[in-house]
Protein backbone atom coordinates (compact mmCIF):
# COMPACT_ATOMS: atom_id res chain seq x y z
CA UNK A 1 0.00 0.00 0.00
CA UNK A 2 1.33 3.40 -0.82
CA UNK A 3 0.81 6.30 1.43
CA UNK A 4 1.64 10.22 0.29
CA UNK A 5 2.38 10.93 3.46
CA UNK A 6 5.31 8.48 3.40
CA UNK A 7 6.33 9.77 0.29
CA UNK A 8 7.66 13.21 2.76
CA UNK A 9 9.46 10.72 4.83
CA UNK A 10 9.95 12.33 8.35
CA UNK A 11 11.45 15.47 7.22
CA UNK A 12 8.23 17.10 6.43
CA UNK A 13 6.74 15.69 9.64
CA UNK A 14 4.12 18.47 10.14
CA UNK A 15 3.54 18.79 13.95
CA UNK A 16 3.74 14.91 13.96
CA UNK A 17 0.92 13.83 12.60
CA UNK A 18 2.71 10.62 10.52
CA UNK A 19 3.93 9.66 13.93
CA UNK A 20 -0.18 9.24 14.87
CA UNK A 21 -2.10 6.32 14.35
CA UNK A 22 -5.72 6.77 12.70
CA UNK A 23 -7.68 6.72 15.98
CA UNK A 24 -5.46 9.46 17.28
CA UNK A 25 -5.30 11.46 14.27
CA UNK A 26 -9.38 11.59 14.26
CA UNK A 27 -8.64 12.49 18.18
CA UNK A 28 -6.42 14.94 17.53
CA UNK A 29 -8.74 16.99 15.05
CA UNK A 30 -11.81 16.84 17.69
CA UNK A 31 -9.73 18.25 20.19
CA UNK A 32 -8.33 20.84 17.90
CA UNK A 33 -11.66 22.01 16.74
CA UNK A 34 -12.55 22.04 20.32
CA UNK A 35 -9.85 24.47 21.12
CA UNK A 36 -10.28 26.44 17.86
CA UNK A 37 -13.95 27.03 19.19
CA UNK A 38 -13.29 27.84 22.41
CA UNK A 39 -10.77 30.72 21.46
CA UNK A 40 -12.78 32.04 18.92
CA UNK A 41 -15.49 32.57 21.67
CA UNK A 42 -12.95 33.81 23.93
CA UNK A 43 -11.93 36.24 20.96
CA UNK A 44 -15.47 37.41 21.07
CA UNK A 45 -15.83 37.79 24.65
CA UNK A 46 -13.04 39.76 24.39
CA UNK A 47 -14.39 41.74 21.75
CA UNK A 48 -17.66 42.73 23.72
CA UNK A 49 -16.04 43.29 26.61
CA UNK A 50 -13.84 45.93 24.51
CA UNK A 51 -17.17 47.49 23.02
CA UNK A 52 -18.78 48.12 26.91
CA UNK A 53 -15.39 49.73 28.21
CA UNK A 54 -14.03 53.12 27.63
CA UNK A 55 -10.79 52.04 26.14
CA UNK A 56 -9.62 55.64 26.85
CA UNK A 57 -9.96 55.77 30.21
CA UNK A 58 -7.29 52.02 30.72
CA UNK A 59 -3.07 53.11 30.84
CA UNK A 60 -1.00 52.18 27.89
CA UNK A 61 0.20 49.07 30.14
CA UNK A 62 -3.53 47.70 30.32
CA UNK A 63 -4.12 48.66 26.56
CA UNK A 64 -0.74 46.64 25.78
CA UNK A 65 -1.19 43.72 27.97
CA UNK A 66 -4.74 43.51 26.39
CA UNK A 67 -3.34 44.05 23.03
CA UNK A 68 -0.65 40.96 23.76
CA UNK A 69 -3.59 38.62 24.95
CA UNK A 70 -5.51 39.37 21.88
CA UNK A 71 -2.85 39.06 19.74
CA UNK A 72 -1.89 36.07 21.25
CA UNK A 73 -5.50 34.32 21.66
CA UNK A 74 -5.55 34.98 17.54
CA UNK A 75 -1.99 33.26 16.74
CA UNK A 76 -3.00 30.53 19.02
CA UNK A 77 -6.02 30.16 16.20
CA UNK A 78 -3.80 30.25 13.36
CA UNK A 79 -1.02 27.32 14.54
CA UNK A 80 -4.16 25.53 15.90
CA UNK A 81 -6.13 25.62 12.24
CA UNK A 82 -3.18 24.96 10.12
CA UNK A 83 -2.34 21.92 12.34
CA UNK A 84 -6.37 20.38 11.82
CA UNK A 85 -5.64 21.33 7.96
CA UNK A 86 -2.17 18.69 8.71
CA UNK A 87 -4.43 16.15 10.20
CA UNK A 88 -7.57 16.22 8.12
CA UNK A 89 -4.62 16.36 4.93
CA UNK A 90 -3.32 13.26 6.29
CA UNK A 91 -6.38 11.49 7.49
CA UNK A 92 -7.78 12.04 3.53
CA UNK A 93 -4.11 10.83 2.37
CA UNK A 94 -4.38 7.38 4.28
CA UNK A 95 -8.05 6.93 3.60
CA UNK A 96 -7.11 7.19 -0.09
CA UNK A 97 -4.32 4.87 -0.01
CA UNK A 98 -6.45 2.04 1.55
CA UNK A 99 -9.03 2.80 -1.00
CA UNK A 100 -6.34 2.29 -3.96
CA UNK A 101 -4.62 -0.92 -2.91
CA UNK A 102 -2.25 -1.12 -5.56
CA UNK A 103 0.77 1.45 -5.70
CA UNK A 104 0.73 3.94 -9.02
CA UNK A 105 4.33 2.87 -8.36
CA UNK A 106 3.89 -0.88 -8.37
CA UNK A 107 6.99 -2.06 -10.44
CA UNK A 108 4.91 -5.22 -11.97
CA UNK A 109 3.04 -2.73 -13.88
CA UNK A 110 5.89 -0.62 -15.09
CA UNK A 111 6.09 -4.01 -17.41
CA UNK A 112 2.93 -3.14 -18.91
CA UNK A 113 3.55 -0.67 -21.75
CA UNK A 114 -0.64 1.26 -21.39
CA UNK A 115 -0.05 0.72 -17.73
CA UNK A 116 -0.40 4.53 -17.33
CA UNK A 117 -3.59 4.38 -19.41
CA UNK A 118 -5.21 2.17 -16.72
CA UNK A 119 -5.98 4.95 -14.40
Amino acid sequence: MYNVSEAYGHDHNPFGVYDLDDAALASRARGLSSEIGSLMRTLNRFEDFCDRIDLKALDEKTLAGMYDTACGTDWRVYEAGNELDAVELELKSRRAAEAQPESLYDPNRMDDPNWFWNF
